[in-house]
């Protein structure tokens, strides 16, 4: 189902998915904002999005040079412009995944 789902929205690379799940845990308080960059950096090493994992490793190292600029609201509107479409996406998905029926799936 998630091949054929894929097939349907291609708007968005599995890399930029998971960046959108990444965004989910910290949207609901599972992961802080610094772990969170720190797995974009990871996924987006390699992966394909928008945004490479030189931004987000830039400012990690922004962050460990001024702690303070992760509580910055222009950081956070910054990240979230980019990645909460891509939370929508996954989220949209996910629920489409768990509540499908029999009928959904028989070809």
């Amino acid at each position: 189902m998630e091949e054929e789902s894929w097939r349907e929205c291609p708007s968005y690379t599995i890399t930029e998915l998971i960046l959108g799940g990444y965004y989910h845990l910290y949207q609901n308080h599972y992961i802080t904002l610094y772990q969170l960059l720190e797995q974009a950096g990871k996924v987006t090493d390699g992966g394909n999005a928008e945004k490479e994992c030189e931004y987000f490793y830039e400012i990690l190292n922004e962050i460990d040079k001024q702690p303070k600029l992760e509580k910055s609201n222009k950081l956070k509107k910054e990240l979230h412009d980019y990645l909460e479409p891509l939370r929508e996406e996954i989220i949209k998905r996910k629920n489409k995944i768990e509540h499908c029926c029999y009928e959904d799936i028989i070809i």
